[in-house]
């Protein structure tokens, strides 16, 4: 792997990443306006819910997005 190609899959990488901070507050927003939860439970539901937004865009949109970019 080259330079070239190290930089697209990193910034591929960033840009997965922080669509999938901005998706988890919304989807959080969201969870706290139908439920209330303590403070050490909203940290452990937050980190679920990124961690399976960020395995399912890896998984899914880097492939996609290497074939368009």
């Amino acid at each position: 792997m080259n330079l070239n190609n190290f930089l697209h899959s990193l910034s591929l990488y960033i840009l997965v990443i922080t669509c999938d901070v901005f998706y988890t507050s919304l989807l959080m927003w969201g969870i706290e306006m139908i439920i209330t939860l303590d403070h050490m439970s909203y940290w452990v539901l937050t980190l679920i819910v990124f961690l399976i937004i960020l395995f399912l865009s890896i998984r899914y949109s880097v492939p996609e997005l290497r074939k368009v970019w």
